[in-house]
């Protein structure tokens, strides 16, 4: 019997909050406003915590879990939706991808060390920064045009797509202020 009740609690509390999602991202206005605070928050947190020694022992293993967040969101959301038209397919597959290569990426570095010779070629640095910078703008827009599109939708379908603005809206501002600290 309490497995019930807490059933049915849950599913008020998610129904509740999806109301209140609702009744306050009904316009596609609010839901662009939304995404443009998402954006500024994540970045401001992330300027804040980017010389802290947090940030600096912790870095690697956020991007792991990030990564892998956006392997499974891609590839799962690949193979549930197969009739799916192929501009929405090719871009779960670029996340997936993206994902792959940021779970790469910071593998060696933690392996080898950031500044062994194997990472530690110029050209590496700036191809990593530039392609941090095209992953990060992409993901950020993928998200908020999903957002924008999608209207009447509870906070949990929108959940992955939130997630996805603040890792874009992270790794491009940690590669930006990377690129204007050398």
């Amino acid at each position: 019997m309490p497995y019930v009740q807490l059933k049915t609690a849950f599913h008020m509390i998610a129904q509740g909050s999806g109301l209140v999602y609702n009744c306050l991202m009904d316009k596609p206005i609010k839901r662009l406003t939304y995404t443009i605070l998402l954006i500024w928050a994540s970045f401001i947190a992330v300027s804040i915590l980017f010389e802290t020694p947090l940030a600096e022992e912790s870095i690697d293993w956020i991007s792991f879990l990030a990564g892998g967040f956006l392997v499974v969101d891609g590839v799962c959301k690949f193979l549930r939706s197969p009739k799916d038209p192929l501009y929405v397919r090719s871009s779960r597959v670029l996340r997936a991808i993206i994902g792959a290569d940021v779970i790469v990426i910071h593998l060696a570095e933690f392996i080898w060390g950031a500044r062994s010779p194997e990472t530690a070629s110029p050209l590496l640095g700036m191809v990593i920064d530039w392609m941090a910078f095209f992953f990060g703008i992409f993901l950020i827009a993928e998200a908020t045009t999903g957002i924008i599109r999608q209207k009447g939708t509870y906070i949990p379908d929108q959940l992955a797509r939130t997630f996805r603005i603040i890792i874009g809206t992270s790794v491009f501002t940690i590669h930006l202020l990377q690129f204007m600290r050398t």
